[in-house]
């Protein structure tokens, strides 16, 4: 398993941010504004990956272009989460 690890906070909680339009079924409505949600469709992009607890946002080497792919992700993860990289 490929872990994330994040430079600035070493958070391992990764968040993809989307920009779109996203739905999900409403299957009940409770008191105190509590809903039950259902199967969701996204129909969206990446805007970017970041971690969830500080909000670090993942460029590429370059430090130039914000990462969007999947596989932009798996590359950074195994050069910036690994202990050798914290051992610089």
């Amino acid at each position: 398993m490929i872990k994330f690890k994040c430079p600035y906070c070493s958070e391992t909680r990764l968040e993809c941010v989307m920009n779109g339009i996203h739905t999900c079924e409403v299957t009940g409505i409770k008191e105190h504004e509590d809903f039950n949600y259902g199967e969701y469709s996204s129909n969206a992009d990446v805007e970017k990956w970041q971690c969830l607890e500080c909000g670090y946002v993942l460029m590429d080497e370059n430090d130039r272009d914000v990462i969007i792919t999947n596989s932009e992700v798996i590359e950074w993860c195994k050069i910036h989460s690994s202990d050798e990289y914290y051992k610089k």
